[in-house]
C-alpha cells in the first residue's frame, strides 16, 4: 500500500486540479491515480521530490519510457493500475488521442490477459502464501470472541472503565472480522459514520451519497447504507439489514466506541481510511494466522470459495456450453430457452421425493452467517 504524501501547496491549476474537475472521484481514489503518477515521474526523474505537486503530463509522452517503468512492476494489477493513472491524467490533460490511445491498447491487452487468468479460478502465488480456508476464519473469530469474554467488557460500566489498548484493539478485530464474515465487503466499513435514522434524515443528500453509514434505528434496529462502492454506479446504493448475533457484537462495540465512526484508530477518534482497515487486517492476521497477510480482498475470495465450493467451475460450465453446441448446434444460453417447466419453483427432478431442493447462494451464505457465534 502507498503511502500518502503531503504535498506542497501552489496556486497554479495542477494536475490533480484537473482529474478533479473532469471527473466525480471520491478523494481516495484520486489520491490513488496521484500516487501512480508519482511513481512513474520519480522512476523516470531521481530528483524529482513526490512532496511537488505535478504541473503536467508532459513526463508521460514518451511511450517507451513510462511503458519501462511500468512493466518493471511485478504484479499484473499494479501494471493495469499505472496505466489507468496514466490514461486519466492524459485526459484530463487534454492530451493527444494518438497517445492515449497507446496506453489504452496496451491496457486492454494487460486487461484480456488478467481475464483470462482470472477464467482459470487459480490462486495467485501471493494467494497461495496467504490463503486460510473459511473454516479457519471462523475459528480466528472464536478466538476472538473467547477473548473479549474473558475482559469482561460486558459486564463493565463505561462510566467507571477506560478499555486498555490492548482490550480496545481485541473487540475491534472481533468486530470487524465477524462484521466481514457476514458482509463481505472491500474496505467499504473505512469512514463510515454512525448516525441515528432521525438524523441521517437531516444530512444533505450529496453528503449522504459521498459516505456509507452505520443507521442506528428505533426497536435497537441496525443498517450499513452503503452508497460509496465500486459498482454503485450500475447496481445504485445498498441497504444491508444487521442480523441479530452481530447487532449483540456491535451493541457492545458501541458501548466502548464513543467516536462516532464505525471502525476508529487507536486515538478513538480518528476514523479508519481503507488504508487503515487494510493495515489493522493484515495485523489481525500477522498474529492469529501465522504471519499471513490478508486483506478484505482475500476475505472475499476466501467467503465466495467456500460458497461455491459444490458449483461447477468456469472451465466446467465451459464444456457443458461446448457439447451442447456439438450436440444441439446451438448455445448453451440458447439451450436454456428451449427448456419448458410446469411450474418455476419446481426442483430440479420433481418425481425424486428423496432429493433434497437446491439451496440458492442467499440461503447459503444466510446460513453460515447464523451459524456464526
Amino acid at each position: 500500500m502507498v503511502k500518502q504524501i503531503v504535498e506542497k501547496k501552489t496556486h497554479k491549476f495542477t494536475i490533480r486540479d484537473k482529474i478533479r474537475a473532469k471527473r466525480e472521484l471520491r478523494e481516495n481514489s484520486l489520491n490513488t491515480y496521484i500516487n501512480s503518477l508519482k511513481i512513474i515521474k520519480q522512476k523516470l526523474d531521481d530528483s524529482y521530490d513526490r512532496t511537488e505537486p505535478i504541473m503536467d503530463t508532459k513526463f508521460l509522452l514518451d511511450y517507451d519510457k513510462v511503458m519501462e517503468v511500468i512493466d518493471n512492476e511485478k504484479k499484473i494489477t499494479t501494471k493495469k493500475n499505472r496505466l489507468t493513472a496514466v490514461i486519466v491524467a492524459l485526459t484530463s490533460d487534454n492530451q493527444k488521442a494518438d497517445i492515449i490511445g497507446q496506453y489504452s491498447d496496451k491496457l486492454k491487452e494487460l486487461s484480456d490477459k488478467y481475464l483470462s487468468f482470472l477464467r482459470t479460478q487459480q490462486k495467485t502465488d501471493t494467494q497461495k502464501k496467504n490463503w486460510i480456508n473459511y473454516e479457519e476464519l471462523v475459528e480466528i473469530v472464536n478466538k476472538l470472541m473467547r477473548k473479549v469474554k474473558d475482559y469482561g467488557l460486558h459486564k463493565k460500566d463505561p462510566a467507571t472503565h477506560r478499555p486498555t489498548s490492548k482490550e480496545f484493539i481485541t473487540l475491534q478485530r472481533y468486530l470487524i472480522l465477524r462484521t466481514y464474515l457476514t458482509f463481505s465487503l472491500r474496505n467499504n466499513f473505512a469512514d463510515m459514520k454512525i448516525l441515528k435514522r432521525t438524523e441521517y434524515n437531516k444530512i444533505p443528500q450529496k453528503e449522504r451519497d459521498e459516505n456509507n453509514f452505520l443507521i442506528l434505528a428505533p426497536s435497537n434496529k441496525k443498517y450499513f447504507y452503503i452508497n460509496q462502492f465500486k459498482n454503485r454506479k450500475f447496481i445504485g446504493e445498498k441497504i444491508l439489514t444487521v442480523p441479530p448475533k452481530l447487532n449483540k457484537v456491535i451493541n457492545l462495540w458501541l458501548r466502548w466506541n464513543k467516536s462516532g465512526y464505525y471502525l476508529v484508530k487507536a486515538d478513538r477518534k480518528t476514523p479508519f481510511s481503507p488504508n487503515s482497515i487494510t493495515k489493522f487486517l493484515n495485523s489481525l492476521f500477522n498474529k492469529y494466522a501465522d504471519g499471513k497477510k490478508i486483506s478484505s480482498s482475500m476475505i472475499r475470495h476466501i467467503i465466495i470459495s467456500h460458497l461455491q465450493r459444490n458449483e461447477p467451475t468456469i472451465y466446467q460450465k465451459d464444456k457443458e456450453a461446448q457439447d451442447i453446441e456439438n450436440m444441439f448446434f446451438h448455445s448453451s444460453g440458447i439451450n436454456e430457452l428451449y427448456r419448458k417447466i410446469d411450474d418455476v419453483n419446481e426442483d430440479i427432478d420433481p418425481t425424486n421425493e428423496d432429493q433434497p431442493k437446491k439451496k440458492s447462494l442467499k440461503e447459503r451464505a444466510k446460513e453460515m452467517s447464523e451459524s456464526l457465534s
